[in-house]
This record gives C-alpha cells, structure tokens and sequence, in this order.
C-alpha cells in the first residue's frame, strides 16, 4: 500500500456527500458546526481524510483526534472547505469506475447507524465511537480501490461474501481490507479504541467473546451489514447467533433494529440522489447527475473565492461595480449588470458607470413606489417580475434601466449580509436563459453577499488624525494575530465539548493562556513595537526541528515536496527571538510550498557562523527550486504588494522583513526561474 498519510487524499467519494458537505460550508451565515458534523458523517471518505488532517502534526493538540466533531473543531471552517473541495476536484477527474461506490457507502452507513443503535442499546458509554468505526469498518476496500480499481473491482465483482473476499485479498495482496483499513487508522494517529474493531471485525464469535466491548460490538455490526437481505438465510441466521452470544440479544429486536436503521439509510439515500438497486443504467445516469452538480458547487465556490480577491484589491464603489460585472460576465455570460448601493444617510440608491466613477450614474429614493430598485431594497429578498406599485406606467427610470441592460427583464437581487441591505444588483435576464438562471440563484445571492461584505464606505476613505495609528501597521499586527487567535477559538470550543473531570482540559486551559499571551505581546506592539516580556529561553534548535515537522506534514508531503534540514545542535537560546522567528520562517517555508505547487524541493539550513564570518550572529537559509518570485514582488522589496494567492493580502513577506528588523537582523534574497533563496542573519541573544 500506499504511504497511509498520502493514501488519505486519495480515498473515494460519493459525489452526493461532497455536494452536502460543500453547501454547508458555503452557508449564509458561515458554516453550521452541527449540519456541517451531519455532512461529514455521511461520507466515511471525508471523514477519514479530515481525520487524518487533524491527527497529523500541524494541528495535533496533544492527544488523538478520535471524533468527527473534534476534527472539525479542530482543523476550522476553512481548513474543512479545502479539504472538501480537494476532494471534489480529485472526484470530477477520476478515471476508476463509480459501480461500486454507492454500495460501499450503503454498507458503511449502515454499519455506522447500526454501530450507534446497539451501542446505546447495550449502554456503551460513547456511541459516537462506534458510529465513527461502523464509518470506517471498510475503509481497506475504499482503499484498495481507490490503488487498484482494475484488479480490486474485479474481486469485488466476484465476491459478495466478506469471508471469502477477505480470503482472496491475502492470496493476491497478503493482507485482506481489515488489516488494511486498521493500519491506516492507527496510521493516522487514532488510537486503538477505534484500529481495533476494524481489525478484528472478520473474527469468529469465540474469538472475541472475551475482547473489548467496542470490538465485540463492531463485530456484530460487521457480520449484520454483510447479511445484506433476508433471503442470505445462512449469513444472517448467523449474524442473530453472533447477537444473541455476545449481547444476549433476540432476534426479533435486532430484525426490528436492522429494518429500521434500513429505512434510515435509504431515506437519506433518496434524498441525496444516491441508487441503492443494481439498476445499472439508471445507477449511471444518477451518478453522472452527480458529478455535474458537483462541477457546478466546484466551479461556484471557486469563482466566489476569486470574486471575493478582486474585492479586496477595489477601493471605491465605482470598482466594486466593477469587479462584480466582470464576475458575472465571466462566470454567467451576463454582460448587463448595475449594482445600486445604499448611500450612508439610507435615504438614496447609488449606481457608478466604469467610464464616469466619480458621479453616480443613477439616484433612486429608496422609497416603495419609486422604482422596481427601491422596492427590491426595502422588500430585502429577490425579485424577477417587472411589476411596480404603480398603477400608471413604469417610472422612467426603470425603463431607463431596462434600455441600458439590453431590453430585457430586470431581476433585482438585494445586495445584503444578514439583516442588513446595503444596496441591490439589477441584471438584465434574457427570457431564453429565464429559467437556468433560477436554477443558479444560490449561486447569485452567494455574490450578493460578498458584495454586501466587501463594500467600501460609500464616502470615501475616511480622514485620519495626525495621532492615529497607520492602518498598514494594524493589518500587520492582525495578520499575525489571526493564528493564535483562531487557536484558541478551537480549543474553547473542545472545552465545551469536554466532560468537566476530562484530564485533558487542563492541558488545553494551559494551550489557551500560552496562546493569549503571545496574542497579548503581538497587539502591544501596536502601543510599542518593544514591548512585551519573553518567554523563557527555548533551544532554537528544538523550534525548529517542530517547525519543519509540522510543514513538512501539513504542507509538503501533501504537494509531493521533499523538505529537507540541516538544523545544527548548538544554536543559540531564543527568548525575544522565539515568537517572531517562528511567524518569519513560517511565513517563508509556507510560501516556498505554494509556489512549488506539486513536487520540488524545499531546504532549511539554520547554523552558527564560522570563525571568519563574525561573532554574535547565527545563520538561517530557506530556499526552493521554484519558478522564483514573481517580478513585482522582486521589485517591492519587501513593501505590501496585492497578492496572486487566494484569500491574500500580500502581507507575508513585508511582515517577515519587519520582524526580522525588530530582531535587529538582515534579510536578503535572491530569486531566479531557477529558485529562491532567503538569508537571514540574526543577532546572539544574550542570555538575561
């Protein structure tokens, strides 16, 4: 098999599950924690990808990672959408067959739902444990398939009997789907509570009678998923023994139990869009359904994210107007749009033409009756019909508005986040596309809202006193804040989760205050950039072995990057240094990452300097054989530029520059076609 954590990436998913994981990300409101859990519970895929994201070094918190719901915590919102759009990518280009996809789904559904039932039934105490097993009791077939699709789906053709497809699996590849599945659990970092049951589901009654209760009960659920009809007299005959010997239970109660949990799956089924006969042609055609839905929920949220950067980098209301034409021309083919926006005393709509930005091109009163604009604002939800309040005809207006979008219907969508309107995109409809643009309205308002969010003041840049502080410092300072404040926010919230005698919360109590401590002596900066205690003296040696463990997990072996460092042992102590080196180094090694894209080598070299060099100063290089920096950030020399990369601010390596300034160190660099190569050198510390 593959290397386990990048095998990860690579399991299948049903195309229906991404599509639901994907609309929760992008709701409204941000994502949901509890229907964002219920997604990502449907797709044992996923959730083995999102467990092996949280379990691995860059976001491990001290102990395994061993729920649906703590990975999601952990990992964040955003880390979750890459993840699930990762997966939805891979899934609109892969080559092997989807047959089997919709049955292995069934089957792990049903084995999670069954695993839960008897757990609480049988008064285990963590149901969500054998939820989470039942999830992930073939994740070995997933696996192999997802290698071998060829070979591996003929012995699935052939075998529908997990004994003797297990059995055919050691013949040709040595070890069957439960061996498999288990090591790339306990591969992940999840402990054996959970590896265990997926091992030894395969097992005899009598081989487990006297194991783990979590075992035995995913043995069970094991042999009962397998027994897929009552007609399999003799699998499941065999499967009420098993559940009459190890949990005294009858066979009436688990008939009852398995019919419901059933009923449970195929509804949920149904709802997706998922085939559950052997329907072959109309398996297909759902399935081909599927994916292009999914295209559409890949291609939107992509274009959102692209619209949001063109936003950012627009300072008045004239180049959001901008922006927001040019993404629905590009996305849509609707080349005949005009947003309206609210003026700050809400008493008038203002629309700006691209060639005349500094005068609105239309005032409205936001007043019902005085246009189909004004009445879309004050309404605050969509509107496609051309009526007015007015029994007369249309105001001049409106037909003003309908001459410059085309002569066509005027939909008019209320620009808005929340409660709150700011303003109304009006787009002109051809009636041929009438009905396809309705199916796209999600999509639509998904813009609306970015527009409401990303909207410059309507009066301008506002003044600022002589005393204030710079706004770019701010940004800098928020910059860095932003991680060990989003740190914290996740370990609050395992907290809440917690049982209050769980040993761990103490250990996450003391991860918190650490972390607001840094948070405190990066926002002092803002009153005095010397400002702030250190912390205790750390080998730089030690930070920087965990920082080139943590990127090279998190970071490169994902790419496909080779890291390599040279760490020497008897670097200096860091105490001022520690926080500030670590947000450079990590600034720098995440950027080498992301210009590699896929492949390439990235080397870190931190060493003393040599007699003839200088004494009191301590060496580290970062270099990469990239496509080297793009020329306008060669030429800015470390000044904030707009940044290529999505959700960037171009902050990353003027931050870097300041802070090794602070540190009374130089930074230089060099960058080619072939490369880029950062030096820095920094001053000894003196050892208070």
């Amino acid at each position: 098999m593959a290397d386990s954590r990048l095998l990860a990436d690579r399991i299948p998913s049903l195309p229906q599950a991404l599509i639901r994981v994907l609309d929760a990300v992008q709701e409204e409101n941000g994502a949901d924690f509890r229907e964002l859990t219920e997604a990502v519970q449907h797709d044992n895929a996923l959730t083995a990808r999102l467990l092996a994201a949280a379990n691995s070094p860059m976001y491990f918190r001290g102990r395994a990672c061993d729920s649906i719901g703590r990975a999601l915590v952990l990992l964040g919102p955003q880390a979750v959408k890459t993840v699930a759009m990762t997966a939805a990518i891979q899934r609109l280009f892969e080559t092997f067959e989807d047959a089997f996809l919709p049955q292995l789904w069934r089957r792990a559904l049903l084995a999670a739902n069954l695993g839960q039932v008897i757990a609480n039934l049988t008064r285990y105490p963590q149901p969500e444990q054998a939820y989470l097993c039942g999830l992930l009791l073939e994740l070995g077939k997933l696996a192999r398939l997802s290698e071998q699709p060829v070979e591996y789906g003929a012995l699935l053709a052939l075998h529908d009997d997990n004994q003797a497809l297990a059995e055919a699996e050691r013949n040709q590849f040595a070890e069957d789907y439960a061996a498999v599945g288990a090591a790339l659990v306990e591969d992940w970092g999840l402990s054996p509570t959970i590896s265990d049951p997926v091992r030894f589901q395969l097992e005899s009654t009598e081989a487990v009678q006297d194991a783990q209760p979590l075992v035995r009960l995913m043995n069970l659920v094991s042999h009962l998923v397998a027994a897929e009809t009552s007609d399999k007299a003799a699998g499941f005959g065999s499967a009420l023994a098993r559940a009459d010997r190890l949990f005294g239970l009858n066979e009436g109660l688990v008939r009852e139990l398995r019919r419901r949990v059933d009923d449970d799956v195929q509804r949920l089924a149904e709802s997706l869009g998922i085939p559950t006969n052997d329907d072959s042609a109309g398996s297909a055609d759902l399935q081909g359904e599927a994916r292009r839905a999914l295209g559409e929920r890949v291609r939107d949220i992509s274009s959102i994210d692209q619209f949001r950067s063109s936003l950012l980098a627009s300072s008045s209301l004239a180049e959001v107007s901008q922006a927001a034409r040019r993404c629905l021309s590009l996305t849509l083919g609707l080349r005949h749009a005009l947003p309206f926006w609210l003026s700050d005393d809400g008493e008038t709509l203002l629309a700006f033409d691209a060639d005349e930005p500094e005068e609105p091109l239309f005032r409205i009163r936001a007043e019902a009756g005085r246009s189909l604009v004004a009445d879309c604002l004050l309404a605050a939800r969509p509107q496609t019909n051309q009526a007015t309040n007015n029994d007369g005809p249309p105001p001049v207006v409106d037909r003003q508005l309908r001459t410059r979008l085309g002569d066509q219907p005027l939909w008019r969508l209320p620009v808005m986040e929340g409660e709150q309107v700011r303003g109304v995109l009006v787009l002109g409809i051809p009636e041929s596309r009438q009905a396809e643009l309705s199916d796209r309205m999600p999509f639509l308002l998904s813009l609306c809202r970015e527009l409401a969010r990303s909207a410059p003041d309507a009066r301008g840049k506002k003044d600022r006193s002589d005393d204030a502080v710079d706004r770019s410092e701010i940004r800098e300072v928020l910059h860095e804040a932003s991680n060990p404040l989003s740190i914290i926010q996740n370990y609050l919230a395992v907290l809440h989760a917690s049982p209050q005698d769980d040993p761990q919360a103490r250990d996450h109590v003391q991860q918190i205050r650490n972390e607001i401590d840094r948070v405190g002596r990066i926002l002092l900066r803002l009153r005095d950039p010397q400002s702030g205690e250190a912390d205790q003296a750390i080998p730089a040696a030690d930070m920087l072995q965990r920082l080139t463990t943590r990127v090279e997990s998190g970071l490169c072996q994902p790419r496909g990057i080779q890291l390599d460092s040279r760490i020497d042992a008897d670097l200096p102590r860091l105490r001022r240094q520690a926080d500030p080196l670590q947000q450079v180094l990590t600034n720098l090694l995440k950027n080498a990452a992301e210009a590699l894209d896929g492949g390439g080598r990235i080397e870190l070299i931190a060493e003393t300097m040599a007699p003839d060099e200088g004494t009191g100063q301590w060496r580290i290089i970062v270099s990469d054989d990239g496509p080297g920096l793009p020329r306008d950030v060669r030429d800015a020399r470390f000044s904030p530029v707009r940044s290529g990369k999505k959700d960037g601010n171009g902050l990353g390596l003027s931050i870097a520059k300041r802070l090794v300034d602070e540190m009374q160190g130089t930074m230089t660099v060099q960058s080619s076609g072939n490369g880029t190569r950062f030096e820095l050198l920094l001053p000894i510390e003196e050892d208070d």
